[in-house]
């Protein structure tokens, strides 16, 4: 981590600001600290299984 993000680091702390803006006005400015991280976990574990979801659609199930 260093003070300018780069490449990967730059792009995640732009969905975790994205995450925590959307989030903010909903639980307030008192509770974003203790629940940020969390809720940014659970917006990347949703996000990830929705692609590999869509990715598993693809494949040719005619045999089950």
């Amino acid at each position: 981590m260093t003070i300018r993000p780069k490449g990967k680091q730059n792009a995640l702390e732009m969905i975790y600001d994205f995450v925590v803006s959307f989030v903010k006005p909903n639980i307030g400015d008192s509770y974003i600290k203790d629940y940020s991280l969390f809720l940014f976990s659970l917006f990347l574990f949703i996000l990830v299984a929705n692609n590999i979801g869509l990715m598993a659609k693809g494949t040719n199930n005619k045999r089950l």
